[in-house]
């Protein structure tokens, strides 16, 4: 009697680690899905996670004009701004159009939006 409890004990055991480890785990997916719903909250850790991508800090700083934080994206967008210039990132686009044109895109973007 003794050794069938001991055997039931240790058969249930994997099974009660796996649900919380199921559990748990489904609760970080739950709180990564909300931050995901966020623009600002996703860029900003992507940002936070990779200051040096142009597309993080530009992305970012956009975000932060579409929630009406304008001192905050003036701040983002000009390092991204001024570190794509200083990296000579803008040399040419995806299409290959000339000298400049990533930078002037990213500079109207910048007088549109503010």
């Amino acid at each position: 009697s003794s050794s069938t409890t001991k055997k039931s004990n240790a058969s249930t055991l994997p099974w009660v680690c796996a649900s919380i480890f199921l559990v748990l785990y489904t609760a970080k997916q739950q709180a990564q899905t909300k931050r995901w719903g966020n623009a600002v909250l996703l860029w900003e850790e992507a940002y936070r996670i990779n200051p040096l991508s142009c597309m993080n800090g530009n992305t970012y700083g956009l975000s932060l004009v579409v929630e009406g934080r304008n001192k905050d994206a003036a701040k983002v967008l000009m390092l991204s701004y001024k570190m794509d210039m200083s990296e000579k990132l803008y040399m040419k686009d995806i299409k290959g159009n000339g000298e400049n044109s990533i930078a002037s895109s990213l500079y109207d973007a910048m007088l549109t939006l503010f």
